[in-house]
């Protein structure tokens, strides 16, 4: 199925992503001087109003895509928004549990050779002190 552009169309924004999936891409405009080699896009899914199953599958499949691609290019470090907390609605305690669990699945899971530092960013200090 043909995925829905946001914003602008095919020529300028050709990059698609499903939610609860990621993918590299490299950086366009005022962004490409800060992300030289390039950047993880991923889409997580909008709050449903609880935190049901069918969210937090594709939360953690945003994170273990996001995860994987970062090793794959042997990143040693890699800065990660709260998913979900903020235009898609997800409340703080749920969006950080789903965050911490999917940080250290994916360590468990992965070679322990590979270490990689993943810092989770907030929007604000509100939400950060939380």
């Amino acid at each position: 199925s043909k995925l829905r552009v946001v914003g602008g169309d095919e020529k300028e924004y050709p990059i698609r992503c499903r939610t609860g999936e990621a993918v590299w891409t490299t950086a366009e405009g005022g962004l490409r001087e800060v992300f030289r080699g390039g950047m993880i896009l991923t889409v997580p899914p909008f709050w449903p109003g609880h935190c049901s199953s069918d969210w937090v599958k594709l939360m953690r499949n945003a994170y273990k895509e996001t995860f994987a691609l970062a090793a794959a290019r042997n990143a040693k470090g890699i800065v990660v928004p709260l998913l979900g907390s903020g235009a898609r609605g997800a409340n703080v305690e749920d969006a950080s549990e789903v965050a911490a669990n999917s940080a250290v699945d994916f360590a468990t899971s992965t070679n322990p050779e590979n270490e990689m530092k993943v810092l989770f960013a907030c929007q604000d200090d509100e939400i950060a002190e939380q």
